[in-house]
């Protein structure tokens, strides 16, 4: 298509990521670093929507004001996302099965 044969450096790198697609336009000559560049930028998108932060480890003064928002009528939901944690944690914490000697 290229009207000349690769380089030893290029490659033709499938947009769609359909190898055996060959459209004109879904194809597009580059260099292998640019290549491997590209892809390692697809995976890095993929890891950072993958992420998911580590729950947040609950104080002692957390527990005091998490009842309090909790009594106050704060949905658990709310309060949850507040503190990185489950609302179901948010429960437990409220219903004293957890967290109950403070």
């Amino acid at each position: 298509m290229l009207g000349r044969p690769l380089t030893d450096d290029e490659v033709v790198h499938h947009k769609n990521e359909i190898r055996d697609d060959n459209r004109p336009s879904n194809l597009a000559v580059m260099t292998r670093a640019e290549h491997m560049k590209e892809h390692h930028a697809e995976i890095e998108a993929a890891a950072r929507a993958a992420f998911k932060p580590r729950p947040q480890k609950l104080k002692a003064e957390d527990i005091h004001e998490i009842r309090n928002l909790a009594a106050s009528g704060v949905k658990h939901v709310e309060i949850a996302k507040r503190y990185n944690v489950t609302s179901t944690n948010i429960g437990l914490v409220v219903k004293g099965r957890i967290w109950a000697h403070v």
